[in-house]
């Protein structure tokens, strides 16, 4: 899956690319690593290798989703898709952005890498988790670890806010 997403993802950047700045940009994959280098004019490249493909962002993504006992199957769903769908777009154009970064503006490139886009999609996911929870507000999710054990209270749920 890694060696198919990573290619997957090289290579739609890449077409981003060629439509944003034409001919100036191709794309080279490497066989033993399965990653792809996208170049831009022939001075700076990025090579996209399998930790830049989002697929721990996707898991992360799904594993929330299905954790989480609100909603009914169709929703969640839908969620899966428009997340799923915006988490590629963002990785897509954060591939092509840096591809521009190490061209005009190479200084910068560790940190955009390293700190801005980390920061840029964990901020995304939380906004896409935000709206699948928003509808719920308050809404009590029973805990099935605490209706077990009858205490005296008797306070087997816990409160979302």
């Amino acid at each position: 899956m890694d060696k198919w997403l990573t290619r997957f993802t090289a290579e739609s950047s890449g077409k981003i690319a060629k439509w944003a700045i034409g001919d100036g940009s191709k794309i080279s994959l490497d066989k033993q690593s399965g990653g792809a280098t996208l170049h831009y004019r022939d001075n700076s490249y990025v090579f996209v290798g399998h930790g830049c493909n989002a697929r721990d962002i996707f898991f992360l993504y799904i594993g929330f989703l299905l954790s989480i006992p609100l909603g009914t199957v169709n929703r969640k769903l839908g969620y899966l898709g428009v997340g799923l769908l915006s988490i590629w777009l963002f990785n897509v154009i954060r591939v092509f952005l840096l591809l521009m970064v190490a061209q005009h503006m190479p200084a910068f490139f560790d940190f955009i890498h390293k700190y801005l886009f980390q920061v840029s999609i964990y901020l995304l996911l939380l906004v896409l988790w935000h709206y699948y929870l928003q509808p719920f507000g308050s809404k009590t999710i029973p805990n099935k670890a605490m209706a077990t054990n009858n205490d005296a209270n008797n306070e087997s749920s816990i409160s979302v806010n």
